[in-house]
C-alpha cells in the first residue's frame, strides 16, 4: 500500500471519528456565531453535552466544561432527599458527580430536541425534550424497574453569564413526567394528550426564535409591558 493511499485512509478514519464524537452541531458556534453572546456559549456547551463527549471521563469532561463555565459556577436543579444526588451544587466537578453522572446512569444515550432558545447577551433560557430508555434510577424514581422502556422527559434551563462564561445554570427536569414513565401516575389523567411535546407552532425556527430575526425592541417591551 502506497503512502498516498495510507494518508487517504487516515484522513477518512479521522473524519469518521470526528463525526461519531461531535455529531451535528446545533447551529452557529465559535467565531462563526452571530447570535447573542449567551446563546453562542450555551449552544457550544450543549453540543458537548448532547453528543456525550467524554461523558464518563471526569478529567476530560471538567476540562471541556471549563471552556464554558466559571470556576465558581452554580448549578441548581431538582430537590432530592438523597443529599449527594441532584439538588444544588457549586463548581464543575461537584456538578459532574451530583447531576451529570446520575443522569447518564439513569438513561441510555438520550437524544435531545431543543424547542425554544431565547437569549440576550447576559441571560438565556431553553426548553428541550429528551427521548431515551430507562436503565437506572434517578433521585428516588426507580427507573431500573422499567429497564429498556422508552422515556420522554421535559427539561427547562435558565442561564446567567459572567463575562464570556456561564456563571449560573438552573436546570429543571419534569419529575412528574419521569414518574409517569416509571409507572407512577401521581396526578389525575389529563384531558389533553399525554406524553406529547409540541414544537413551536409559529414559523420562527426550531429552536425558536432565530435571534438575528427578532425585533430588538421585543425584549425591552416585554420587560416593560405597561
Amino acid at each position: 500500500m502506497g503512502s498516498s493511499t495510507k494518508m487517504k485512509l487516515l484522513f477518512v478514519a479521522l473524519l469518521c471519528i470526528s463525526s461519531s464524537v461531535f455529531g451535528t452541531e446545533w447551529g452557529d458556534v465559535g467565531d462563526a456565531c452571530v447570535d447573542p453572546k449567551a446563546k453562542c456559549v450555551i449552544r457550544a456547551m450543549d453540543d458537548m453535552i448532547a453528543n456525550r463527549v467524554a461523558w464518563d471521563n471526569k478529567t476530560a469532561w471538567v476540562a471541556i466544561m471549563e471552556e464554558f463555565f466559571t470556576e465558581d459556577m452554580i448549578y441548581d436543579t431538582n430537590y432530592n432527599p438523597i443529599e449527594d444526588e441532584l439538588n444544588n451544587s457549586t463548581g464543575i466537578e461537584t456538578w459532574f458527580y451530583q447531576e451529570h453522572i446520575p443522569f447518564n446512569l439513569a438513561f441510555d444515550n438520550v437524544t435531545f430536541n431543543q424547542l425554544i432558545f431565547a437569549s440576550e447577551e447576559e441571560t438565556a433560557t431553553t426548553t428541550t425534550y429528551g427521548k431515551g430508555r430507562w436503565k437506572g434510577d434517578i433521585g428516588t424514581i426507580p427507573g431500573s424497574e422499567q429497564f429498556g422502556a422508552e422515556v420522554t422527559m421535559r427539561i427547562f434551563d435558565f442561564y446567567i453569564m459572567n463575562e464570556d462564561k456561564i456563571f449560573y445554570n438552573w436546570m429543571l427536569l419534569d419529575f412528574v413526567e419521569l414518574m409517569y414513565y416509571a409507572g407512577y401516575r401521581v396526578l389525575p389523567k389529563s384531558g389533553l394528550r399525554e406524553g406529547w411535546v409540541q414544537a413551536p407552532a409559529a414559523m420562527d425556527g426550531i429552536p425558536a426564535p432565530i435571534s438575528r430575526l427578532v425585533d430588538p425592541m421585543d425584549g425591552p417591551n416585554a420587560k416593560n409591558p405597561c
